[in-house]
Parts: C-alpha cells; structure tokens; sequence
C-alpha cells in the first residue's frame, strides 16, 4: 500500500490539502444538533466599522447601515473604553414611515425560531421612541415586530431588546432585514410640563445586535382556524360593545386598528386580557377591531378571530351633558399652596385637581370615577400655578348630576415662602468699624437686611430696609472691634438667607507690604508680612503671561511701589497695562522675587500707566 501511495504521491498530497481545506470550510453549525441554540450574526462596532463581527452565517450578513440621519463617528459603546458603538445625528423632523431607521440583513436558511438582541443610547436632545420592524424584501413590506416598541435613554439599559422573538415569517429565509424605526420627532428629554421634540445635533447610538436561532427548520406553521360562535350587542357604558354569545373554551383578547397578523396554530399569546365575558363592556371606537385567540392549557393558538366592530354595536354618547355647578367662591387656604372654598353650593361634592383639559365634561349618570376627594367649604385644597380643580355633583346613587372646571386663581393660593437670596458680597463694604453699606443689587428690593457680630448668634446688632434698588447702609456699636461682621437679607414672606460674611475692607499701600523686622532687616527669604491676608490696589504696568505662561503674572504699581502678580489662578478679565485692579491675597516670596498671591480680583476699570518706582 505504502508503495502505491509513494507512486502517486503527488495526487494524495493534493487531496489531503483538499480535505484540510473542506473541513476548514465548514461552518460551525455543523457541530449544532438541531434544536441547539446557535448566533447566525453578530455586530459589536468594536473595530470601528459597520460589518459583521461574529456568527455563524456572518459572512452572508450585511454592513449596519443608517437611513434617513447622518452616520457620525464611532464613540464609546455599552462598556466603555475599547468598546465602540455605530453613532448618528441629523435624525428626520418626521417620525413614523419616514423617520430614520438603522437597518441590517442576515441569513436565515436552515434554523428558525430567529431573535433579536440590541441595545441603544442617545444624547438629551436625540430621538426617543423606536420600534423594531423586518421585511423579506428590505424595500417593502416592513411589518411590526410584536412587543419590539421601546424608549431609549441616556443609558445604556433603557433601549434594550433582549431576545425578542421574530415572526415566523423569518425562519429558512435567504434573507431577512431588520430596521429599527425612530417613530416620533419626541427628544429624550422631552415632559409633559416642556416638550422637546429632536435637534439636529441630537445622537443615537446602537451596540451589540446579536441574532440568534435554532439549529434546524420547524414545521411549516399552519394559520389559526377562524374562531366562530360570536354575538354582540351595545355595552352598557358609552363607547363600549359586549358579547351576549361567546364559543366555549379559554379565550383572550386585544383591541386595535384593522390588520393585525393572522397567528399560526401553536403561537404564544402575549396578551393579558381574558375574555371576552359575556355581557362585559368592552371600551372601543369606530372602525376598530376585537382579535380574538382560543388558547390551549399551555397558552398556545389554536384558533382565531378578527372582529371588526359594527357601529350599531357601540352604545352612542346619547345621555346629556352634566349641569353647570355654581354657587362658589374662592380664596387663599390655611397652609402654605393651598385654596379653599368659603362658599360652596348644596349637596355631595367630589373634586380633582389637574392640567387644564385633564378631565372632559362628563355626562349626567356617569360615575365620579376619577372624582376621589371630597369637597366641603373652607377645606384646604394643594395646587399649584396654572392647576384647575374639577367638581361634580352627584346624586344619592353616586350618579354625576352637576360638574364645573374651576381654573385656579394665584390670588386664592396662599403662597410657599422660599430662602432669600443671600447678600451679594462683591457689592457690600465693611469700610469702618461701625459702617457697612451695600451698593444697588447687594440684596433683593425692599428686603430686610440683618447685621450680627457672630455667626452663631441668633440676635441682630442692627436691621435697616434695602432701597428698591438694593442698595443699604447702616452703622452699628463695636465694641470688640471686630473685623468680620455677617450680613443677611429677608424678602417679604420669605425665610431670612444663609448669613453672609463681610471682612473689614482696609487697602494697603504696595510699600508697607514690606516691614522690616526687630533687627531692621527685611528678609527676602522670608519676609515679616508673608502669608498676612492684604488688601491692594494698584495700575498693570505689563500685560498679563508676557514673562510667563502662568496665568497671573504680570505688574501693578500703586503711587508708593509695586509688586509682580503670581498665581495659578487665572484673574477672570484681561489684564493690560492701565488696567486698575483690586486684589485681595497673601505675600509670598519665590527665589529671592516678592510676589503676591491673589485670592480674589476685582477690575476697577482704566487708568494711567504710572512712571516706575
């Protein structure tokens, strides 16, 4: 045997080469055993580019593709860091059909029960609702996937489709394309109270979409029988139908548009709504449909119907319209944001408190379903601005007779005291030991301005009533000559603001920053005044980062000295030559160089450039 293999050596190498290749070749699937559960594509964004990054029949599955928007760069995916996600901004003003969409394509032949995982995040301003649609075609035909609507957050665990079973419809497909549809133009940070709707700027991104399916092919799925046997008539509320004949069996029930999909036999119901019951109103409107599913002990199709509702089987809104209720009259409650009625008309009556259009006018005999609260005179009631309260009347069976929208009044809202805002200190001066005054906008109009010694001590030294301006001044005894006083301020029915300190404002000239010790020396090396807080005014003699790229460093000159200006800290204005400034800081020395630190800086406007000293 050896002999022949050596003979034709040649044509058995190649065919071991072959063999190599051929089980390279096969896919990976082929170690599934049907029923196995095994991911036919995969995208992670992880290299940055929209292919494909893992799965069995990746190599069949499409680039991610957005449409409608502008694809943006790649940023950082669910985990972070090396992580990447697809990015889009510029989403379509409309939502709905044409709303923007991001879209992919993948392979299903050979395997079936197909699902869906996904994650998305956006940016405030981004679009908020989606939902997941697929078609065969990927140009028409695209059909709602069920249960597949969903919000997207500024996070990552908001918008997340986990496994979401794809219809039948997907299995042993050559291929199958999946979008997910931006359904509004609602932004993330979009209330009720403030509405948002989508800037251009606003960003969605989509990470890890994985597609999952069972090795092998299901049955082919047979449509539910037609489910018969019904019998409607008019509900007993308004706007409702009801069955007066139902077939036998566990039913359970959805309401929508026309055109839900027709299950097969075995699908699961996702619906919670059992019935329907005999004689139980069912809610509804013209032109609506009742979908209706027998279901098996194990909650499975096995068969259905589709109701359209009839008109002449919705009972009508023939009963009148509630009376008006009069007869009260309002004013500020007892507690703070609150009202009251002092005055209210006979009988039982019951309120809520909402939005302007939250309730409608009910009808007469309607129950006060949504009325919770009892209303007699002189009960406080909370609201706030804008609010209005609802008040039926109802009869001696709970029946409304009487209703009325009240729209609330500031006037008759007894007001919630807020903290006064605190002193403004760049607008206060401490300037002697008896005198603090505060220019035009140091507290709020007219309010009450306090002075105390401590910031401990509960008790005033003096109190005078602000300009309407703001401005104030007032003297006080100091005894102690103290050197920090703390200043508040008390707007109307508002609670007194946090005690502001004000330090006595002294300025020193630039020369006596320099004091000679017990000896007559002063020491560069350390100066007798370094690290004493001062007070100094002075003119720029230089422009600020000229002889450095420190952000304060430059030189003022008052008309005794000057001194250079050195900190980390940058001043908050620009800085000139004829620039005047205050600056309050500590002396500081720095290779043989005095320096001053300023903590706070203050711009006086312009003045000459003095001569050097």
């Amino acid at each position: 045997m050896f002999k022949k293999i050596g003979k034709y050596k040649k044509w058995y190498s190649l065919a071991m080469v072959f063999v190599m290749l051929f089980t390279m070749m096969v896919p990976l699937a082929a170690n599934a055993a049907p029923g196995d559960t095994v991911t036919l594509a995969k995208w992670d964004f992880n290299g940055s580019a929209p292919t494909p990054t893992g799965g069995i029949l990746s190599s069949s599955a499409s680039d991610v593709s957005i449409n409608g928007a502008i694809l943006s760069t790649y940023q950082a995916g669910v985990t972070g860091g090396a992580d990447k996600a697809i990015n889009a901004n510029t989403w379509p003003a409309g939502g709905g059909a044409g709303g923007g969409y991001w879209l992919a394509s993948f392979v299903t032949t050979g395997y079936s029960k197909i699902t869906l995982s996904s994650k998305q995040y956006g940016s405030s301003t981004g679009p908020r609702e989606f939902k997941v649609q697929y078609s065969l075609n990927g140009t028409s035909g695209w059909t709602d996937v069920p249960n597949g609507s969903f919000n997207v957050a500024t996070d990552w665990t908001t918008g997340v489709v986990s496994n979401l079973p794809l219809p039948s419809q997907t299995e042993n497909q050559p291929m199958v394309y999946i979008r997910w549809l931006n359904t509004s133009t609602v932004a993330i940070n979009s209330t009720d109270a403030a509405p948002k709707t989508v800037a251009t700027t606003g960003t969605n991104r989509i990470d890890d979409i994985i597609v999952n399916a069972t090795e092998g092919v299901l049955a082919p799925a047979t449509p539910a029988p037609t489910l018969t046997g019904f019998t409607w008539a008019q509900g007993s509320a308004i706007g409702s139908t009801a069955a007066t004949v139902v077939p036998s069996g566990t039913l359970k029930y959805t309401v929508g548009a026309a055109g839900q999909t027709q299950p097969n036999v075995g699908d699961t119901v996702t619906s919670n709504t059992y019935g329907p019951t005999v004689g139980v109103d069912i809610p509804v409107t013209s032109g609506q449909h009742i979908y209706i599913s027998r279901i098996d002990a194990q909650n499975k199709v096995t068969d259905w119907a589709d109701i359209a509702v009839q008109d002449t089987n919705i009972k009508p809104a023939t009963a009148p319209a509630a009376g008006a209720l009069t007869g009260f009259t309002w004013a500020k409650g007892t507690a703070n944001g609150t009202t009251q009625a002092s005055v209210v008309p006979s009988g039982t009556l019951k309120y809520v408190v909402g939005a302007a259009g939250s309730q409608k006018q009910p009808y007469a005999g309607d129950p006060p379903t949504a009325y919770t609260n009892n209303l007699t005179a002189a009960t406080d009631i909370a609201v706030t601005s804008g609010q209005h309260i609802f008040i039926v009347r109802v009869d001696t069976q709970s029946k409304i007779t009487d209703w009325v929208d009240v729209t609330v009044q500031d006037a008759d809202i007894k007001p919630i005291p807020m903290k006064t805002g605190n002193p403004v200190i760049n607008n206060i001066v401490f300037s002697t030991l008896t005198t603090v005054s505060g220019s035009a906008g140091a507290v709020a109009a007219n309010s009450t301005v306090s002075l105390y010694l401590d910031a401990n001590s509960p008790t005033s030294v003096n109190t005078v009533t602000a300009a309407a301006n703001g401005s104030f001044s007032m003297t006080f005894t100091n005894t102690d000559s103290v050197k920090k006083v703390y200043v508040t301020a008390k707007d109307g029915i508002n609670s007194e603001s946090d005690k502001v300190a004000i330090d006595l404002f002294a300025i020193t000239k630039i020369k006596d920053l320099r004091v000679n010790d017990a000896t007559g020396l002063n020491t560069l090396a350390s100066p007798v005044n370094q690290n004493v807080l001062y007070t100094i005014e002075g003119v720029a003699t230089i422009k600020n980062n000229v002889i450095g790229a420190t952000n304060n460093n430059y030189y003022i000159q008052d008309d005794t000295s000057g001194v250079n200006i050195y900190s980390g800290t940058a001043p908050g204005f620009q800085i000139d030559p004829g620039v005047k400034v205050r600056l309050t800081g500590y002396l500081q020395t720095y290779a043989g160089l005095l320096e001053f630190t300023p903590t706070a800086s203050v711009n006086l406007g312009t003045a000459p450039v003095p001569d050097p000293k």
